[in-house]
């Protein structure tokens, strides 16, 4: 198994884990969460339930797309765009 493949199916699986834990305790999730606590302890915003659940499977969505896409991109530059070292 190679290693971008190897990365894919990780991705993957974390990804599903993370889809299967909110799934798992959105029957708890409170119907405001705080969405700001500053210093002082107390909080100065709120947020819906389904809306923070959302917003934890679209950031793991972007981060995915940001980091896979990436990868696959850095494939098809050439060499002297790319800066790592020589290995050879």
């Amino acid at each position: 198994m190679g290693r971008p493949k190897t990365a894919a199916i990780t991705l993957a699986v974390l990804s599903s884990v993370l889809v299967v834990m909110v799934a798992e305790s959105y029957a708890r999730v409170p119907e405001r969460i705080a969405a700001h606590v500053p210093v002082g302890g107390l909080s100065d915003g709120w947020t819906p339930g389904p809306a923070y659940a959302a917003s934890v499977l679209l950031g793991d969505a972007l981060m995915e797309v940001v980091c896979a896409g990436s990868t696959h991109v850095a494939r098809y530059l050439p060499d002297h765009r790319i800066n790592a070292p020589y290995r050879g």
